[in-house]
């Protein structure tokens, strides 16, 4: 059962190393208004899970590449963040921390010579 703070890991509600999906997902979008599309779309399905799943505040980091009117390739980040914006720094902050904290037991894991995830 998941209580309140407790910290739910990503290898325990997803696939953490995935490099086939990655590499599908790192082909960039033909051109900024498809990536905005699909950001958008992306973002209306958290905003339905959010509320089917009752979650009172969330935010949603995403990045990616597209292509530019010049052919040149670019990468994006944007985020949504949905609930009371006060917790929204909050969320960020704690987000850091976590993944600051998930890189330091995968790199002492490494150091040690254990395989990496």
């Amino acid at each position: 059962m998941i209580v309140a703070n407790e910290t739910i890991r990503n290898e325990d509600t997803v696939k953490l190393n995935d490099p086939q999906t990655y590499r599908e997902m790192s082909t960039p979008f033909p051109d900024a208004d498809t990536a905005n599309e699909s950001i958008r779309s992306f973002f209306d399905d958290v905003a339905a899970a959010r509320k089917r799943h009752h979650i009172r505040d969330a935010l949603v980091v995403v990045a990616g590449s597209t292509t530019y009117p010049d052919g040149e390739e670019g990468e994006y980040h944007t985020l949504m963040h949905l609930g009371d914006s006060r917790n929204g720094p909050v969320l960020a902050a704690y987000a850091l921390g976590e993944t600051q904290a998930e890189m330091r037991e995968r790199i002492n894991a490494l150091a040690a010579g254990k395989r990496d995830r």
